[in-house]
């Protein structure tokens, strides 16, 4: 009737690999200070933001004709 090789195991390990990373992420954030430019992976703040920064600022030193250069 039914056969035990048909089935698969339940398995919880990325649920408490998940778990286990917030809990680290979380005390990690209280010890360690993050910059005020750190823009990727920092609650609140996103990638798009310091691209606009970036780009809001080679547009002033365009109109001064000025070169500017910017290193990722």
């Amino acid at each position: 009737m039914m056969d035990c090789a048909n089935y698969r195991g339940i398995k919880l390990i990325a649920h408490t690999m998940k778990i286990y990373e917030h809990l680290v992420d979380m005390r990690l954030r209280d010890v360690v200070e993050i910059a005020s430019d750190q823009f990727g992976f920092v609650p609140e703040k996103s990638t798009t933001d310091a691209i606009f920064i970036a780009r809001q600022a080679m547009e002033k030193y365009r109109e001064k004709n000025k070169p500017c250069h910017i290193a990722f």
